[in-house]
């Protein structure tokens, strides 16, 4: 029975359905990966060398094999990677913008392909692949991902998350910015491959989101930044129909001291520092490791509108125009 009088909880309720439909909503994405790998105890993996270590954490844990694979200037495999049984082939839909890329692959390996749409939360899988996604990337929430099989999953001895944090959420939301982001990092940390249902927290919260504005505000946001700079950016990727970005991935010509923006609360992550420290051979993956240093991967997310667009639009032309190096 549960208690009855006492002080009040947070007062959520669910609202509308959940955006994604699948059964399997675990905490994190390495957790379904987890969970994959559980499922089909592959013999080898091969993954992008521009990837998050966090993605490596449960490969490892299991002690799979594994092996990286370079990228094109398209960020397509550049490799033709021949898989032999049991060997599978992860691909991540970077920044949701390679839906094109992701077609091919599936046609290439319809039974050994595990598709990583950390960064393209609006996709919804396929019925024959594995894939899944995180709902942290793109909303205001502790965790969720969502994890799309080949076959009906059983998880019934899985516990839902109860190890998570929201304090960074809430003084992200009350403007106190420096504590929030300290915050952020200690709680992006402590996450782990442990495979747990969500929160009851984030799933209360995704249910109330409003999923097809924050679509079209992303969409809008995005060609507000193509349009500014596809002059310049080096990378220039299109945004294909029914794609959903994450940022807009800016790519110029060298390594501008993101710290400018800082100073004008403008935050610019890095995608990602541990690919710089994998190898001390300059000569090796020398593509991932330049976009690792000099991407700029500018917000477009739903909380921002025009006149936010061109501020920052204005703040990166005029970082890129006075060649603030770092």
């Amino acid at each position: 029975m549960k208690p009855i009088g006492g002080f009040f909880e947070l007062e959520l309720n669910y609202g509308n359905e959940q955006y994604h439909k699948t059964q399997t909503v675990l905490s994190t994405g390495r957790s379904c990966l987890n969970l994959i790998i559980k499922e089909v105890s592959p013999s080898k993996i091969f993954l992008p060398y521009y990837i998050c270590d966090s993605l490596i954490e449960p490969i490892a844990n299991k002690k799979i094999n594994y092996q990286f694979y370079s990228l094109n200037q398209k960020l397509e495999p550049e490799e033709n990677i021949l898989l032999k049984d049991n060997e599978y082939i992860i691909y991540i839909n970077y920044f949701g913008l390679m839906k094109g890329t992701v077609g091919n692959l599936i046609e290439k390996y319809p039974n050994n392909l595990i598709l990583d749409n950390t960064q393209a939360f609006y996709e919804k899988g396929f019925s024959d692949i594995w894939s899944f996604n995180s709902a942290r990337k793109f909303f205001g929430v502790p965790d969720g991902a969502f994890l799309y099989s080949p076959y009906p999953l059983i998880t019934d001895l899985c516990n839902r998350n109860g190890d998570f944090h929201y304090d960074h959420l809430v003084h992200r939301l009350i403007k106190k910015q420096e504590i929030a982001y300290k915050e952020f990092v200690a709680y992006e940390k402590s996450l782990n491959d442990e495979i747990k249902y969500v929160s009851i927290l984030s799933e209360l919260l995704l249910s109330n989101i409003d999923y097809q504005k924050a679509k079209e505000k992303r969409i809008i946001n995005y060609k507000m930044c193509h349009s500014a700079f596809k002059e310049i950016n080096q990378l220039n990727l299109s945004l294909q129909t029914d794609s959903v970005p994450m940022v807009y991935p800016l790519l110029v010509e060298t390594n501008f001291d993101r710290e400018v923006l800082f100073k004008k609360n403008i935050f610019i992550p890095t995608f990602w520092e541990d690919v710089l420290q994998r190898s001390d051979d300059e000569n090796i993956y020398k593509f991932e490791k330049r976009i690792s240093k000099q991407l700029l991967p500018l917000p477009v997310d739903q909380r921002y509108g025009i006149d936010d667009m061109n501020y920052l639009i204005s703040e990166v032309h005029n970082l890129i125009e006075n060649k603030v190096l770092v």
